[in-house]
């Protein structure tokens, strides 16, 4: 394992054990020398595409047949008697067509003997032992790319796929949609292609730069943020996110052109009561930007995202924690529309899943569907998100990355009644002196609509006052949740309410539009060397001025959107479709 850097499975055979042919191989011994010739052609509709085959070889019957038919008067004549053709030149053409077709198949018998293939078929079933054998998936650490043929008729491989996400930690899965066993030698099928869009291939000078700029993390593939956008595409098409940021000289553009991305960059927000909108934020960046940022996650939500650990904290699904509740992702996916949750300094933000399914042609196949990662990877951590803690914000900010951080944390994601829109932040600086430490720029940024789109009727603390015990079992579920701050000082010196995951709940409205503003930068280049971080006064009055920023901003959008000319849903939703999807315009900044 430690030489090989990449595995690229086709088909594999992992799942030789599901199929007839460990039943099979020891008769072939048995089977006459005549018979065994024929046996490629008996197989071809197994091997390969079967109504492709078959469309052929009648294609080629046909025209031998029409042929005939002119050269007797044009008559018509039935290809099964009469004077006009023989009908064993139908066939004959038939089987000259799947020779064309693939030139080696009637030459199978003779490349691989009836006897050898019998040892090969068993040295099969002793590899698929030693493959499938407890624990073996698992410890294969190499990043691994499974093409897989869900029409695959000589083993099961559209179960097999997956199986091996499942079970592979480094396991991607591409799906040929349509496609037989031989998939490679079939039209429209490019390896290369299916190579490159999973990031199996080196960087060509063409490509465009890398999503990031720290060498020990692999930015997400091609294929994976196409299927995170895809799951984006619903949210996207109903919210219709709008944004905004602001030039050095204080003048609002439209777009993500005046966000300076040139070093390291600190993007400081509010979080929205579920985080619904940070996918799109993401997703936005890489696309108008072409940077990914890079999340601070709280400890909880990345334990959600691995499926490990918590099933004594109640946040992993219902079947792991035998109980009724929705958990925490189930939340997210039901507000987000499926497209579920990532980054945040312990903010449980919306995540672009890998996990959908596509189809449709290019990019190396007649149709694809591509899944990314296994059971025990993350997707929190493949769009780049860490653990909320200051020795990874250093690090993040020292490779140069542009981080995305939420103060508010999960105490924002979980507001109570009647909190929409408000900051839960410690009243102390904890992120200025590090940015200073980098000469980091930091950018204040503020975003509305989602609080707008649910009615909260019972939050932590109604649900903490259910009775026949139900309120303190509610709350003992959480008690052990990890927490991202050893001392809160929220709690401490500022008399606020701890962090819980208890999820509120809601009733949903019409979806508003999602707004975002990102403020003016904030530069700190050169403050280090000349002491700044000794200044407690002058620390604590640039974090007041972020802090205001992100109110301002919070303000200003909930301000000037009521000047948006398609701000109703159902008028904006009628006309981006009648506009066959283009966005609508909405105010001028």
């Amino acid at each position: 394992p430690d030489l090989v850097d990449r595995l690229v499975l086709v088909n594999p055979a992992s799942s030789f054990d599901q199929s007839p042919w460990p039943m099979v191989g020891p008769l072939l011994s048995s089977l006459p020398l005549d018979l065994y010739a024929g046996l490629p052609y008996a197989l071809a509709p197994v091997l390969f595409d079967a109504p492709r085959l078959l469309q052929a070889a009648m294609t080629a019957a046909a025209a031998v047949v029409a042929g005939a038919g002119a050269a007797n008067g044009g008559g018509g004549p039935s290809p099964l008697g009469g004077d006009a053709v023989n009908p064993a030149a139908g066939f004959a053409a038939a089987a000259a067509e799947l020779e064309r077709e693939f030139p080696a198949l009637g030459q199978l018998s003779n490349i691989i003997p009836r006897d050898t293939l019998a040892h090969r078929l068993s040295i099969l079933s002793e590899g698929c032992a030693a493959v499938n054998a407890d624990g073996a998936l698992r410890a294969t650490a190499t990043p691994t790319l499974a093409i897989i043929s869900d029409a695959d008729a000589l083993i099961p491989s559209a179960r097999e796929g997956p199986r091996l996400l499942r079970a592979m930690p480094k396991c991607t899965v591409e799906t040929l949609l349509g496609a037989s066993h031989a998939a490679l030698q079939e039209e429209g099928v490019d390896l290369t292609a299916i190579l490159r869009r999973n990031g199996f291939l080196p960087r060509r000078q063409s490509d465009p730069p890398p999503l990031t700029r720290d060498q020990t993390f692999t930015p997400p593939t091609p294929a994976v943020l196409e299927n995170g956008f895809k799951s984006l595409a619903f949210l996207r098409a109903v919210v219709s996110p709008v944004f905004f940021s602001t030039r050095s000289d204080g003048q609002v553009v439209p777009g993500l052109g005046a966000v300076p991305l040139n070093g390291p960059v600190l993007l400081v927000g509010n979080h929205q009561t579920f985080a619904p909108d940070l996918g799109l934020l993401i997703q936005e960046f890489i696309q108008e930007r072409n940077v990914l940022v890079r999340g601070l996650a709280h400890p909880a939500v990345l334990l959600v995202g691995a499926g490990t650990a918590g099933a004594t904290m109640g946040v992993l699904p219902n079947e792991a924690t035998g109980g009724g509740d929705p958990n925490l992702m189930q939340i997210f996916e039901a507000f987000t529309g499926g497209a579920a949750v990532a980054t945040g300094d312990g903010r449980a933000a919306q995540q672009m899943g890998a996990r959908s399914g596509g189809s449709g042609a290019g990019g190396g196949a007649r149709g694809r569907g591509s899944d990314g990662g296994g059971a025990a990877s993350n997707i929190f951590t493949t769009f780049g998100a860490v653990t909320v803690s200051g020795k990874n914000l250093y690090k993040l900010l020292a490779a140069g990355e542009t981080v995305l951080l939420f103060p508010g944390g999960a105490r924002e994601v979980f507001k109570r009644r009647n909190e929409d829109y408000q900051l839960f932040w410690p009243s102390k600086p904890e992120f200025i002196r590090m940015a200073v430490r980098h000469g980091a720029t930091i950018v204040p940024f503020a975003a509305v609509g989602g609080e707008d789109s649910i009615d909260i009727f019972a939050d932590s603390t109604d649900i903490a006052k259910l009775p026949f015990g139900l309120g303190e079992a509610a709350m003992a579920r959480t008690a052990g949740m990890p927490q991202a701050r050893a001392v809160d000082t929220r709690v401490t010196e500022d008399g606020g309410d701890a962090e819980n995951f208890v999820q509120p709940l809601f009733v949903p409205k019409t979806p508003q539009r999602f707004y975002f503003k990102f403020g003016k930068p904030v530069g700190t280049a050169g403050l280090y060397k000349e002491g700044f971080m000794k200044d407690d006064v002058a620390v604590q009055a640039m974090y007041d001025d972020v802090r205001g920023e992100v109110e301002g901003g919070i303000d200003w959008l909930l301000r000037r959107r009521g000047e948006d000319p398609f701000g109703d849903t159902g008028f904006r939703t009628l006309y981006e479709a009648a506009s066959g999807g283009k966005q609508a315009p909405t105010f001028n900044p």
